[in-house]
């Protein structure tokens, strides 16, 4: 079991990443300062309420949730991107992302007032076929939350309503004033 959870975290992990450097930011060649990258380290991990079912996804370290069996992942990042720029590069990919992932669905939907944009595709990986789900939503100050929802493509009935339910909670935490 735990052999099969880290494979697939491995795998998830890496087309995340590749997934989400793809959709996320553009081709533009940006300068990084000291402060730049501290920025974007704080950003990614950033701390991001969502409704995530600790029934089903147990497992908890910062913005990443795991289920035990069958293995499902949702992680939740804050990028420093408006939401209209990542709504554009989200549309504006074409079917295929690689060659070995591709693009099922895609498109905007409201709910209670926020915009959301969303691609759902099927990977390979290792020999494993999986389901891979991203959600985009802005928060207001030109920063953008991503959900990325993963599992094998043979589990995705058990986890497409709790990756949506994720994504249309989602909002960044407020920290506490401190007294």
């Amino acid at each position: 079991m735990k052999i099969l959870q880290t494979n697939i975290l491995k795998a998830f992990l890496s087309l995340s990443v590749a997934f989400f450097s793809y959709s996320a930011f553009t081709q533009e060649e940006i300068e990084t300062t000291v402060e730049d990258a501290s920025a974007l380290a704080e950003l990614m991990g950033a701390p991001i309420k969502m409704d995530v079912s600790s029934s089903v996804f147990p497992t908890q370290m910062g913005n990443f949730y795991i289920s035990e069996e069958p293995v499902g992942l949702i992680m939740a990042m804050l990028a420093p991107q408006s939401y209209e720029s990542s709504k554009v590069e989200l549309e504006g990919k074409s079917t295929e992302f690689g060659e070995d992932t591709k693009v099922k669905d895609k498109g905007t939907f409201t709910y209670n007032g926020r915009e959301f944009s969303f691609v759902k595709a099927t990977a390979k990986k290792d020999g494993k076929k999986l389901w891979l789900e991203m959600y985009a939503v802005g928060d207001g100050n030109d920063k953008t939350i991503f959900i990325v929802g993963a599992c094998d493509l043979k589990a995705k009935s058990t986890f497409v309503d709790h990756f949506k339910k994720a994504a249309i909670s989602s909002e960044i935490e407020k920290s506490e004033p401190a007294e």
